[in-house]
């Protein structure tokens, strides 16, 4: 999955985006998520979130914002390790 990071220009935070929008069941991203070692947080049919050594924000649309991380390639490591679980 290709993404686009960037860090996000109001907290301590990342922001991800895939190169295309996602379609994804937030129900089903807990459960994925869950058996992962995160701990969900909130998690309506609008907004995920889930908490592990940093904290996890999932949209819809497949956007991720990973807060209490400072370093892009560490931003990365987690978006493509969330993507590759999200979609198998």
């Amino acid at each position: 999955m290709k993404f686009v990071s960037a860090p996000c220009r109001t907290s301590a935070a990342y922001e991800v985006k895939p190169d295309k929008n996602l379609r994804l069941i937030l129900d089903d991203v807990a459960k994925k998520l869950s058996n992962e070692g995160y701990i969900p947080v909130v998690v309506t049919s609008h907004i995920a979130v889930f908490k592990k050594e940093y904290e996890l924000t999932i949209f819809p649309s497949g956007r991720i914002l990973i807060k209490k991380i400072e370093e892009k390639e560490i931003a990365d490591r987690i978006a493509r390790e969330i993507y590759e679980v999200l979609l198998e």
